[in-house]
């Protein structure tokens, strides 16, 4: 391989020593200690696994749900098609979040005009 001249007057060195050490980050020590579940095994007594449920514990079953909307075919288009209209209203007009109003809206339609 030729050499290539350095004409820009700042001297070349083609080989730089470059020893300089990384600066080393400090080591880091968990804020909050892992905790397990107080002298058990069973996972379902762990608080997490507690706090979970409670969560969940106040939806509803979707079991019951499936078997009202079977019951109710003719309510349930009815929601459907009420909840189009007011998804299209609502983004026709440039409303911010048009399907979780839409949904609210629909859920207070079914509470006032459909019966279970």
């Amino acid at each position: 391989m030729r050499e290539i001249p350095n004409n820009t007057g700042v001297p070349f060195s083609p080989k730089a020593d470059l020893k300089s050490e990384a600066p080393k980050a400090p080591e880091v020590k968990p804020e909050i200690a892992e905790t397990s579940a107080k002298g058990t095994e069973d996972l379902s007594k762990s608080p997490s696994a507690i706090s979970g449920r409670s969560l969940v514990s106040g939806a509803d079953n979707v079991d019951n749900d499936v078997k009202t909307m079977m019951e109710n075919p003719a309510a349930v288009e009815k929601a459907n098609e009420f909840f189009d209209a007011a998804e299209a209203k609502y983004r026709k007009d440039g409303v911010e979040n048009p399907y979780e109003k839409a949904a609210a809206l629909t859920d207070a339609f079914k509470k006032e005009f459909i019966a279970r």
